[in-house]
């Protein structure tokens, strides 16, 4: 409750506070899925959400990034892999259909380091253009 307030107390214009407001929501219920059963279960669970965004909203897909990004903040362990899958559902809903995640790993000497983020039309939206070269590519996933 106190999270809620403190978005709906941005100023922000009208269509953000309910898109950030959204994602937070969401992003807590797929954090929570991911840290309990996996990406099979966070797919399962953001699927069965209702509408999280109202059908006339205007916010633009690198808009929404950003709003993901602000917001996670507050939501334990929402790391990329979180926001990637909140954020390519939000876009989704603004309408557009080519919309992918994409996972990707880098070895390291000693651990391996993975990433997610998610493209538009080939374009990424919540990372730099670059990424696929810091991180191959290993998976690609439509965004439900």
């Amino acid at each position: 409750e106190v999270l809620r307030a403190s978005v709906v107390g941005l100023r922000l214009p009208a269509a953000d506070r309910r898109a950030a407001l959204a994602a937070l929501v969401a992003l807590a219920i797929v954090a929570h899925a991911l840290r309990r059963g996996g990406l099979a279960d966070a797919e399962a669970r953001l699927a069965g959400l209702p509408r999280l965004l109202p059908r006339q909203c205007s916010v633009a897909p690198q808009r929404l990034a950003v709003l993901v990004r602000a917001v996670a903040k507050y939501v334990p362990r929402a790391e990329c892999l979180a926001q990637s899958l909140v954020l390519g559902r939000l876009v989704v809903e603004l309408g557009h259909r080519d919309v992918v995640l994409r996972i990707g790993v880098r070895p390291g000497e000693s651990s391996l380091a993975a990433h997610a983020w998610v493209e538009l039309d080939g374009a990424v939206v919540n990372d730099v253009a670059d990424v696929t070269t810091r991180f191959p590519v290993i998976e690609t996933r439509a965004c439900c």
